[in-house]
């Protein structure tokens, strides 16, 4: 019989005593940090991740406060720019502006009198971001506006606050 230790025993022996020494340090670490008083905090790793986890929250929560519906007003907005946009293209062509109330519709299909008409100016008429038509009226009622039309959104239901193109708007 070998009387030489294996070297798998000496090494889980090993390891064995280490973890035990730990684990007393450990525990006499806590008895005498509690017992003199001495509570020092947190470490900087603790506080490092505690502040992350702050600004996370933050990160994620903060843009959702307060801005309800902005989105919607910008994306309103940039479509009053888009029909602007194709309405002078359908003007370039024709010499005039579409007339009437529904005049958006004759940036799709060719309209009667048009004889010059090069479009679609536009594929489809969308509706504004809270689901209701655009509204376009020409000739224009509100003077304010640098076109001979009017063309607005109603804005969010239950408030009274229309976005056209005669409403200087900063961007939300």
């Amino acid at each position: 019989m070998d009387n030489t230790p294996k070297w798998d025993v000496i090494q889980t022996c090993l390891i064995t005593c280490w973890a035990n020494q730990r684990t007393m340090h450990r525990a006499s670490h806590r008895t005498n940090r509690t017992a003199s008083g001495d509570m020092r905090g947190m470490t900087l790793i603790e506080v490092i991740c505690l502040l992350a986890l702050a600004a996370i929250v933050l990160i994620v929560v903060a843009p959702r406060r307060g801005h309800h519906g902005s989105a919607r007003i910008t994306a309103a907005m940039t479509q009053i720019a888009t029909f602007t946009t194709q309405l002078a293209a359908f003007r370039d062509d024709n010499g005039f502006f579409p007339s009437g109330t529904n005049g958006l519709q004759d940036l799709v299909r060719q309209p009667a009198g048009a004889t010059n008409w090069h479009g679609p100016y536009a594929q489809s008429i969308p509706k504004d971001p809270w689901g209701q038509d655009y509204v376009y009226e020409c000739p224009a009622r509100h003077r304010a506006s640098d076109h001979p039309y009017d063309l607005l959104s109603l804005g969010p239901p239950g408030e009274n606050t229309p976005l056209g193109n005669w409403v200087p708007r900063s961007t939300p």
